[in-house]
């Protein structure tokens, strides 16, 4: 019986490890009573390079604030971007926060956009890239 007890709490394990890790930039919701918001950092590439896009959506009215940090390192150098404010947002529609222009071409970046209602956070998404 220890036997069938191990071996099955190893495959679950195993089975754990196997999971595929989610997208880089994909949205990780911290919800306290599943609120139906959600957020991403969402990558957009023209001809002066690489923005980085914070966006909310919710399925119901949704007020309350933003605050959305960048750091990258580049060849020319490193840069902190912190922007923030307030957010309303209609139930079914996805707002975009603001902007973060790259440049060119980021060596590494991190970012974190975090929600809050007038409660606390409803949603966090973080976006790293490069080593």
């Amino acid at each position: 019986m220890k036997i069938l007890a191990s071996a099955l709490a190893a495959a679950a394990v195993l089975a754990a490890c196997a999971t595929p890790a989610p997208p880089v930039a994909d949205a990780r919701p911290a919800y306290r009573d599943a609120a139906p918001v959600s957020c991403a950092i969402r990558e957009s590439r023209g001809r002066g390079g690489v923005a980085l896009v914070p966006v909310v959506w919710s399925s119901r009215p949704m007020a309350g604030s933003y605050e959305f940090s960048v750091d990258k390192i580049s060849r020319s150098g490193s840069a902190s971007v912190e922007q923030g404010g307030a957010v309303r947002v209609a139930p079914g529609r996805a707002e975009t926060l603001g902007s973060v222009d790259m440049g060119a071409r980021p060596l590494r970046y991190t970012a974190r956009l975090v929600v809050s209602d007038r409660v606390g956070p409803v949603c966090v998404a973080t976006a790293p890239r490069g080593a």
